[in-house]
């Protein structure tokens, strides 16, 4: 159920390592902390090529590849994250053209799928992946349904639920958890850190099985509001009840979560047929949204993941930039939360939710308003 939001870092040349036009010839490389030197325009080149992948442009991805170096084509066919991404963001011919033209650098670039270990490793692979092909071919309410009946199986007493809720209340103060900004609070970004293993959740914990939780959590941030400590173990408490999946071993189920914003009265729009003109009117619509994904549709073994998005409205600048890429031009752009995901924001809602991983399915999206007055 975790995820780890990768933190971008722009390292800063230093002096030491910079060849400058005409001081050496050759192709200018810049030493960054005397470690591997980087070459701006393999870096340059990458970062087109990722952005074209990203967008799902793939004339303009191929192209990209087309106009590269053998030297800089072996990079990218053994980026092993950015070549899958390119599995899955990519679609018909121009995805065959581009691996047409990284094949020979890697001829496993266009495979999911590897053997290698003795035969009963790759029966106990195959017949795991065969059930994760059912699952993930399956409608998305079918497995949205049977993550709700999950929360069926539930042997949470009140009495537990009542402790719970006093000892996560004093460690949440104690070691003051929550994060803030200015003085406000702000978004849980950080699931993987294992203090939330001290934050309990029916037989299991927040850092384990708390994601749904924390972008509940999230999303009341993102609507204006300004959860304390209390509102995230009331919150708790509340999902231990009747939401709590396997008794919490399994994280929680979406139904709980759509009950809980709109006991709140919030207006809730819970979404299973994810078509792109769909997820867009979502996007405009709706103030803050949470995706439940299957980390990787191939493994049904990596398990599930809730993550919070938010949106926030694009500069003239880059809604112009869109209609030069002929993309589909949205008026936000959408960032999100406790995710791993290869970009921090996303130009529209259906592009985020592809991208929210490696090789995820999401099968369930809500989109969430503000209070109704």
């Amino acid at each position: 159920m975790l995820s780890v939001s990768p933190i971008h870092v722009k390292p800063k040349a230093q002096e030491q390592g910079k060849t400058k036009d005409g001081g050496g010839g050759g192709k200018k490389k810049i030493n960054v902390g005397g470690g591997t030197p980087v070459d701006p325009k393999y870096t340059q080149f990458k970062s087109s090529f990722e952005e074209a992948v990203y967008d799902r442009n793939g004339k303009a991805a191929y192209k990209i590849l087309s106009e590269g170096s053998a030297e800089y084509l072996q990079k990218i066919a053994n980026d092993w994250t950015l070549s899958r991404n390119m599995q899955s963001c990519l679609k018909g011919k121009w995805l065959r053209k581009c691996n047409a033209l990284l094949k020979p650098y890697n001829e496993n670039i266009d495979k999911k799928y590897g053997g290698g270990g003795s035969f009963w490793e790759n029966l106990v692979d195959f017949g795991e992946k065969a059930f994760t092909r059912l699952i993930a071919g399956s409608p998305n309410l079918l497995i949205a349904g049977i993550y709700n009946a999950g929360s069926w199986v539930n042997w949470i007493k009140k009495e537990t639920i009542k402790d719970h809720k006093q000892a996560n209340l004093d460690k949440l103060k104690e070691e003051g958890m929550l994060p803030m900004k200015d003085g406000q609070p702000t978004y849980i970004e950080n699931q993987e850190n294992s203090k939330w293993q001290n934050i309990q959740y029916g037989s299991s914990n927040l850092h384990n099985a708390g994601c749904g939780i924390i972008a509940a959590y999230n999303t009341l941030v993102a609507m204006g509001e300004s959860p304390d400590e209390n509102d995230l173990v009331e919150m708790i408490a509340d999902m231990e009840k009747s939401g709590a999946v396997i008794s919490g071993l399994a994280g929680t189920a979406p139904k709980a979560i759509k009950k809980y914003f709109k006991k709140r009265g919030n207006k809730v729009e819970m979404a299973y047929h994810l078509r792109d003109k769909k997820v867009n009117r979502m996007g405009d619509e709706h103030t803050a949204f949470i995706a439940l994904q299957l980390n990787d549709k191939d493994a049904i073994g990596s398990g599930g993941h809730y993550i919070s998005i938010t949106k926030e409205e694009k500069t003239s600048e880059e809604i112009q930039r869109e209609k030069e890429l002929k993309n589909h031009v949205t008026k936000y752009k959408f960032k999100p939360h406790n995710a791993s995901t290869m970009r921090t924001v996303y130009p529209t809602l259906p592009q985020t939710i592809l991208n929210l991983g490696d090789n995820p399915l999401v099968f369930c999206l809500m989109g969430i308003d503000k209070k109704v007055k």
